[in-house]
């Protein structure tokens, strides 16, 4: 069962303990693969909430975890945002999200090896 507001939107959501889950933000270096890997699952996963009529609301690298299958893993869903990884006049939008995703990957590209 799932809750609704008045607008029927979700008023929560169901999330599961990530053991061994890394930070993204602690990660000193990134293989190509992963990058490539983590960049488009972040992507889909800020598509997919958007299709859906919902914010991620603090993009990060902070927000990031990586699951022990090598998995990017999307946390931290509004309520709060951190200076420097979104502008203010975007926190909480859809604007913001994306903006927050490409300051992810201006901070994963200089750990990839090889770069």
């Amino acid at each position: 069962m799932k809750s609704l507001d008045e607008e029927g939107k979700i008023e929560g959501m169901l999330t599961e303990y990530i053991e061994n889950a890394r930070s993204l933000r602690k990660m000193d270096r990134i293989s190509r693969d992963d990058y490539e890997k983590w960049t488009s699952q972040i992507k889909e996963a800020i598509e997919y909430l958007h299709q859906r009529d919902l914010v991620w609301g603090d993009a990060k690298a902070g927000n990031v975890l990586i699951n022990f299958d090598g998995n990017a893993i999307l946390t931290d869903f509004g309520g709060g945002v951190t200076k420097d990884w979104v502008d203010k006049e975007y926190y909480e939008t859809c604007e913001g999200d994306w903006q927050g995703y490409e300051r992810i990957l201006t901070f994963m590209k200089p750990r990839v090896d090889g770069e």
